[in-house]
């Protein structure tokens, strides 16, 4: 074998050492340029070469790195964890609310970070503002997203029959305009209340003011 028929494969040995390639792939590649010769004889080695800088490049993107050990093999390193807050938004668990005072059901959906609408529906005395349904039904392994919105139905009471004859309608009337007059009434006394301590809160400046002024 002459001169020229070690060319290439000593060609590709010094590129695969170069390159950082495994000894394993060094001298397959390399028996190969021998076995090949000719032009086309390092042909392998490049595209070894090629596929291992493109390897190295996807792990520099977190997508997986390649590490040598001491002997020059090279070995994968796990695929990083995406952080649940990339993926989409959270789930939580859809709340069963039936039979909860309206409070207590607004609460929880609070906590899960959910929203809600209400609206009332006739209704037993007993279930007066308590939920009677609601939008989205609990279900064993129902999820929704955080931020959904819970449509939530709550008993208004029973319905109160019409006055049958005349002068109940009058009395009924006199019943609410009495109920309306003391809701009147008390918030009146209370601007009083507040409009008194108003008053003395000013006298009591005024007089602090003037005590600075003769100091």
């Amino acid at each position: 074998m002459d001169q020229n028929q070690w060319l290439m494969p000593l060609t590709a040995s010094i590129a695969c050492v170069e390159a950082g390639l495994s000894a394993d792939e060094s001298v397959a590649l390399t028996a190969a340029a021998l076995v090949l010769n000719g032009p086309m004889a390092i042909a392998p080695t490049l595209v070894a070469i090629e596929r291992s800088r493109q390897d190295a490049a996807t792990g520099d993107n977190g997508v997986g790195t390649r590490d040598k050990n001491e002997k020059g093999t090279t070995k994968s390193a796990p695929v990083k964890d995406i952080p649940p807050e990339k993926i989409g938004p959270a789930l939580v668990s859809v709340p069963k609310l039936g039979g909860l005072d309206l409070e207590e059901a607004l609460d929880t959906l609070g906590e899960l970070n959910l929203r809600y609408t209400v609206a009332y529906n006739h209704s037993t005395e007993a279930k007066k503002g308590k939920v009677l349904m609601q939008q989205p039904r609990p279900a064993p392994g129902a999820l929704i997203e955080e931020g959904t919105k819970v449509n939530l139905f709550i008993g208004a009471g029973p319905v109160e029959a019409a006055p049958e004859t005349e002068e109940e309608a009058i009395d009924e009337v006199k019943k609410g305009v009495g109920t309306l007059k003391n809701d009147v009434d008390r918030r009146f006394d209370g601007l009083d209340a507040r409009l008194e301590r108003l008053e003395l809160a000013i006298v009591e400046f005024i007089a602090l003011r003037s005590g600075d002024s003769q100091g």
